[in-house]
This record gives C-alpha cells, structure tokens and sequence, in this order.
C-alpha cells in the first residue's frame, strides 16, 4: 500500500449557480450533501482502511461544498492524517474563508463570469492571507461571456490566475470544446502564455491520452468516490467498485494494473502515476 493517498470525493450536487456549461448532475441538488452523522461514517470509513498510510490527501467537490455546515464542522477540526482540498466557486462570505482556510492544504477557486466579482476579489484577497501559495484561481472563460471572463482575469493577474476555455461536452467525455473563435483563442494565448499544445486539455482534444496496457497506480494511490460514497480506481470507472464508504469497507488495490482504456480525459486520473512504454510490465 502507498504511503500516500490521494482521493477525490464528488462529495454532493447542490450548487447556488446555475451555469449554463455546468452538467446537470453536478449541479442540481438530486444527491444532497451527507449530514453530519453521515459524514462521520464516510471518514471514519477513509482512515480505518487505510491504516498503512501516513497521510490522505482528500479533495472535496460538488456542487459547492461551502453550502453544507455538516462538511464545514469537520474542516475547523483537523482530522488525524488527513489533509483537506477544496473546489469552490468562492461565493461564501469572507468570514467563512478566514475560519476555514488555514485547515486546508489547497484551495481552488472557480470566478464564473454571472457571479459578482468584487465579493470574488474581496475573497481572493482575503484567502492570499491565509493560503498563500496553496489558493490556486481559475477564471471560466464561456465563449458568450468572454468580455466579463477576460476583466476578471486581467484584475486577479497579480494572483496567477489560470484562463479556463470551456467544454461542450463538460463531464461528459471534455474533449470538445465550445465555439471559441479565432479571435478569442488568439487573446488566450495571448493573455496565459501558454503553448497550447503542451496543455493538458489540448492532449484531450487531440486524444493524446492513451495509456492503453501500460500499468496505472489508480486504485493504489488514488481513489475517487462518488455522490452515492461508491469506490472507484479514477473517474474513468475502470474495473468494479472498490466498495462503499457509507455501507462496506472499500478494498485498495494492492498493486497497479493495466489501462483497459484508448484515452485518459480526466485530470485528477492524468495526474496519477502509470509506466511508460510497458504493456502491463514495470
């Protein structure tokens, strides 16, 4: 087992915005957030099955988690070897960021342009404080909100925002994207600095990704677990469930195995380990 874990808890789906390139599912309260009697099960759950392992890095998603007050009780109290990430769009109050932000390793905020930006500034600033280099922004870029996109990103430059242009098929495959143009693409680039072909999203789009055969550590040190608390090996859903954090014990796997799949399009799952060249081989 890996001294490290690293999970990713698609924790609800309750969301406060209702972004047009937003999926449904991740955003329209049809799998609440677990309450607290729950919520302790789950983690509980977590630690005990991975008793060989020093430390969780845990990253909680949505929905926007900063509406449940189940999960922010636990954030204001440390857990033992675990280590809290967040992903939210930042619109919490500036008193709730300054409780919870020094019990967290990383924070992602999310500035969609239909939001107010100064309370997103105001929280951006405040979060700086508190994270540092651990407060980590990302402003959605949609290709019929392109002028509010681009004044936010130029106001947070001094906080290393990244510009985000924006899938079609967002949760659902992400690799196509919107109807961007010609111009648009040219001031992102502009604008990020970045070279577009040694993105990850450009390694999605052009189908880059394939690991096929060769040994993946998903499911060794990394799991993701969804609404419903199942177990799996990464958001490709690749094999069985590992189990369930609410209603059985989850099993990690004890060694890596081969891709079964042509194309790796998730993020968190790009980022976990996997050989090179081996088909099946270390």
């Amino acid at each position: 087992m890996a001294n490290e874990l690293k999970i990713q808890w698609n924790i609800g789906n309750d969301c406060n915005y209702n972004c047009g390139y937003c999926h449904t599912d991740l955003k329209n309260g049809s799998n609440p957030f677990p309450n607290l009697d729950k919520l302790r099960v789950g983690l509980d759950n977590i630690v005990g099955q991975t008793q060989p392992v020093s430390l969780i890095q845990l990253e909680l998603t949505g929905g926007e988690i900063t509406q449940s007050p189940a999960i922010k009780e636990f954030l204001v109290t440390k857990i033992p070897k675990i280590n809290f990430r967040i992903y939210s769009n930042g619109s919490a109050d500036v008193a709730w960021w300054e409780e919870i932000g020094p019990n967290l390793y990383q924070i992602d905020l999310t500035y969609h342009p239909s939001s107010d930006l100064t309370h997103f500034v105001s929280v951006v600033r405040a979060i700086n404080k508190i994270a540092g280099e651990g407060l980590n922004i990302i402003i959605a870029a949609p290709h019929d909100d392109w002028d509010k996109a681009i004044q936010a990103y130029v106001e947070l430059k001094s906080f290393n925002p990244t510009l985000q242009m924006l899938y079609s098929n967002f949760a659902r495959g992400n690799n196509n994207y919107f109807g961007y143009t010609k111009s648009q693409w040219s001031q992102f680039r502009t604008l990020s600095g970045i070279e577009e072909f040694k993105t990850k999203e450009f390694k999605k789009v052009h189908r880059l990704n394939n690991f096929y055969g060769h040994l993946c550590w998903a499911g060794v040190e990394q799991i993701v677990i969804n609404n419903f608390g199942d177990v799996y090996r990464g958001w490709c859903f690749s094999g069985t469930s590992l189990g369930n954090i609410f209603n059985n014990t989850f099993v990690l796997d004890a060694k890596p195995k081969p891709c079964p799949k042509n194309q790796c399009n998730n993020g968190f799952d790009l980022d976990v380990r996997k050989s090179e060249q081996s088909w099946g081989m270390a």
